[in-house]
């Protein structure tokens, strides 16, 4: 054995076994018998007992709400109510709110960023500052967001030459139908 681990007595580990069966998550157990989660994780995986999943109704969805109108991100909403960062941007997006995962950034489309600066002629520097955004990331941003429109137009351009030549075409079998 490994001299820094601490060894766990077998009533120990039949106390885990009894909690999890409970229905209590690893790291809860963890916290009340002073182990390290993974130790009830491999104690779990010997006995064969599977791991409790969060229910749904267990989520605190208002809190995550409550706490991201707050501004903050995805990963510290996850860290102050103990449940995953992918759990809290899953209900962000559920709810149709920008995800940050990270820093205190919040996510703003590049769409409303190319109309501060093409609409309210402001520059990079001052989005930036408004944002708390870098202005190269800025200008990046808004540079993407122009090219994605010029190729959507090249698109909706040559689908709109594409039907005119059809229609010329429908019109010269037509007069041709009606010249004979």
């Amino acid at each position: 054995m490994h001299p820094c681990r601490k060894r766990i007595s077998p009533e120990q580990q039949q106390l885990v076994r009894d909690l999890l069966k409970q229905g209590l998550h690893y790291r809860v157990i963890a916290e009340q018998l002073g182990l390290h989660f993974s130790s009830v994780g491999h104690i779990a995986r010997k006995a064969g007992i599977r791991r409790a999943k969060t229910l749904a109704s267990e989520i605190p969805v208002a809190a995550i709400l409550a706490l991201h109108a707050d501004g903050l991100s995805a990963s510290k909403i996850a860290s102050q109510l103990d449940i995953t960062t992918r759990t809290v941007c899953k209900y962000l997006r559920a709810y149709n709110r920008p995800v940050a995962v990270g820093g205190n950034k919040p996510s703003v489309p590049s769409e409303t960023l190319a109309e501060l600066h093409f609409k309210q002629h402001l520059g990079y520097l001052a989005i930036g500052q408004q944002f708390n955004l870098s202005p190269a990331t800025v200008r990046t941003r808004i540079k993407r967001y122009v090219k994605r429109l010029e190729a959507l137009k090249a698109t909706a351009d040559a689908s709109l030459k594409r039907e005119r030549k059809r229609l010329y075409r429908q019109r010269q079998r037509l007069s041709k139908i009606a010249g004979e």
